[in-house]
């Protein structure tokens, strides 16, 4: 699998534009994006050698800044991300050694609180979260040798309600969900 730094940008899905070939954070995988305060930021990931913990923020895709070098979450990929309630979360992943159910918090991507160590959902990586109707969702994923097509909610990150333990759908890992 190869790691790449680039970032394109489309309006159509159609034509697109390459802001940069190189961003200054470094080529990974398995890496968390979202948008929060006009700011894109890319969260962690695998760069073939590290579990990274560092958290990167751009306005326009080209110009990249390094908000935090170590955040206080370990290293991980295959985790998710989310913004809920003007914050932005970091759920999960896998650390190199451990799957990981913890959920953690930020209001500006450098500074870090620690929600809970152990979400109500079992450990584990390769799952999608999203937000829906106030409150976070986290469906599906893998802890090695179970896949999962359960689904779980919280209002807070830190209080989790199984919604099903078997959704309609087949269980899957390295799956995107998107709220329409």
């Amino acid at each position: 699998t190869s790691n790449f730094n680039d970032v394109w940008s489309s309006t159509d899905g159609s034509s697109w534009v390459e802001k940069t070939n190189s961003a200054l954070w470094s080529t990974r995988r398995g890496h968390t994006s979202v948008i929060h305060d006009n700011q894109m930021l890319v969260m962690g990931g695998y760069d073939g050698a590290n579990r990274l913990n560092d958290v990167w923020s751009s306005s326009d895709g080209a110009t990249w800044a390094l908000v935090a070098a170590a955040a206080t979450w370990s290293g991980r990929y295959d985790h998710t991300s989310v913004v809920y309630d003007d914050k932005i979360f970091v759920m999960g992943g896998h650390d190199g050694a451990n799957r990981l159910n913890d959920v953690w918090s930020s209001s500006d991507g450098a500074t870090w609180t620690l929600i809970t160590g152990t979400a109500g959902w079992s450990s584990r990586e390769s799952y999608t979260s999203v937000v829906y109707n106030n409150e976070i969702f986290v469906m599906g994923g893998e802890s090695g040798s179970v896949d999962y097509n359960d689904v779980w909610s919280s209002i807070d990150g830190s209080n989790w309600v199984e919604v099903v333990d078997a959704a309609g759908w087949h269980t899957r890992t390295e799956h995107t969900s998107v709220v329409y």
